[in-house]
Order: C-alpha cells, then structure tokens, then sequence
C-alpha cells in the first residue's frame, strides 16, 4: 500500500465538487489531494471534510505517515527536548521558543495522540512551564497549540484566567506586562480564546475582537505590520510560527460569527478570494502571487465551507 494508492481511493470516496466552493472560484481539491504530502493530506481530511482519527482511511494514512524519516525524526527531536525540559531548572526565552516551536511541529506534522507527543506536553505541564513565561504571545501560542490538540485542565483554565485579568483597557494586550495594546499579540491571544469552546463567547472575549476589528489594516499601521496581516501562512518554525495574519483573524471570528464581525468576516473573505493564483491554491503571502501554499490553501478551504454552512 502506497500513500497514491490511499489518493486514488480518496478521490473515489469525497465529494470533490462540494456547494460550498464559489463557482467563480477554481476548485483545488483534486489538485491539493494529489499533490499533498501525508500531513497536509491529514489536514485536508480532518479539517475540510471532518473525517475523525478512528476512520479507516486516517488509520491507512497514518501507517505510512510515522513510518517517514521525517516523523522519525520529530519523534526524536520531542524526546531530546522533553529530556532537556525535565533535566533545566530554569527556562531562558530561547529555550522556551524551543518548546514552543516543538510543540508547533508537532501540531503541524499531525504527529498526536501518541506516546511521544502525551508525554511531552504532560512535561511542558508537570514542569509549570507557564510559570516561566512573561512574554504573552508566547503563552497564547503555547495554550492555543494545547487546546488545538485536544488538551485541557486546571493549569490551562489557571493561564487563561491570568490572560483574563491582564487585559488592557482599550480591549487588547500587549507582551509583557503593562506594555500598551499590541494588536498582533492581541490577535494570538484572541486565537487562544476562541479555541477554547469555554471561553469563546465571553464578555472579554467580545471586546477583544472589537479592538481588533478596529486595528485591523488602520491607517495608523506602518507598512512592517500592514505585510504582517498580509502573511497567511502560519508555520513551525521559530520565524513563522507566530504568522497567520488576516486569515488567523478570519479562522477565529468564524468560529463565533455575530453581528458585530459579519462586516469585517466578508471583507477578508473576498480579500482571500481575490489572492486565488492560476493553479487554485492560495499563496502563503499575499505579495507572493506565483507561490501556492497548500496548507494555506486548506486553511482557506476550511474558512469557506465554514462561511457556507452557517450562511445556508
């Protein structure tokens, strides 16, 4: 059994011309499914179609999947970390991005559940990890990627509340502690929010995404951060991790759509359409007009059929 021969048969299974896809669109998914790697493939599967990890077709994916050099050597890299964690006492910020980044690669890489990556995150945990950390994009990305991946406990409940009760008045945070609203760093922790089912609606919450609303693309921004919501892509690496930009922002308002964000939810819809190359895929920077991104492109496929389903 090859990772073509799971392809073909996917491409017999799936709805590849689902309502959801505008018709003044190029469709992709045939193209994204025979041109994906086991991951995005996995992506695609869980968050487009909505296939859970006990399906069969996840199962033959996966068997192919952790047998890969490069899922062997994520495994490695998890427990060469995780031994490190348990051995330091103390945690400098170049250590903790480490983690972070880690923790990232395995979200990315879609290698969990499994042993290496439990006992991981149950270190990241037993160590306080979050004790350790000021910087608040860190923590947001840190408890974003945990609840992403299924996590959830008093510790992360005790982190969102601190989140809770650092907000800044005009409804946004900034790094550290009393630095004026960042709206990047807002924009993460925003994402950590509305990850979080609990969380997602309340009154905190909503004020957040109005500050945002207000701070996306103003006049006040210099060009560094207008390119910043222009960087769809969202990777693991400790120089794109923190990326994601308009579409993060889009992903995070759909998962609660209301009222006050409809506006702003179908301006960087039809901003995402527009950035549609040749091929069908979408790019990983909107400057970027010959480059394709698969897994932004399923990010973008996750955003439509999401708009579609609660606008039908």
């Amino acid at each position: 059994m090859t990772i073509n021969n799971i392809k073909k048969d996917i491409l017999n299974i799936l709805d590849l011309d689902p309502n959801w896809i505008n018709k003044s669109l190029k469709n992709p998914l045939k193209n994204i499914i025979m041109d994906s790697k086991s991951h995005e493939l996995l992506f695609l599967l869980r968050s487009v179609y909505g296939i859970i990890d006990g399906n069969p077709l996840i199962k033959r994916i996966n068997k192919i999947h952790y047998s890969q050099e490069k899922i062997q050597l994520t495994f490695d890299k998890i427990v060469k970390s995780e031994k490190k964690m348990n051995t330091l006492k103390n945690y400098d910020s170049e250590f903790i991005l480490d983690i972070i980044s880690v923790l990232s690669q395995i979200e990315y890489f879609k290698v969990y559940p499994n042993r290496f990556s439990d006992t991981f995150i149950k270190s990241i945990v037993k160590n306080n990890l979050f004790s350790q950390i000021d910087n608040k994009s860190y923590i947001a990305k840190l408890l974003f990627l945990l609840i992403r991946m299924g996590y959830s406990n008093i510790y992360i409940e005790k982190e969102l509340k601190k989140l809770e009760a650092s907000q800044n008045i005009d409804g946004g945070w900034g790094e550290l502690k009393r630095d004026k609203s960042n709206v990047f760093t807002s924009l993460l922790i925003f994402q950590c929010f509305r990850e979080n089912r609990l969380w997602r609606d309340r009154e905190i919450v909503l004020k957040l995404q109005t500050y945002l609303i207000k701070n996306h693309l103003s006049e006040k921004e210099t060009k560094s951060e207008q390119d910043k919501w222009n960087r769809i892509h969202s990777g693991y690496k400790v120089n794109n991790m923190f990326e994601g930009g308009s579409l993060m922002f889009l992903e995070s308002m759909l998962v609660s759509p209301c009222v006050d964000n409809k506006n702003k939810i179908k301006s960087i819809a039809n901003w995402i359409d527009d950035l549609q190359l040749e091929s069908g895929y979408f790019p990983y920077h909107a400057d970027l007009r010959k480059q394709g991104n698969i897994i932004s492109s399923i990010r973008v496929l996750s955003c439509m059929k999401r708009k579609y389903l609660q606008n039908n």
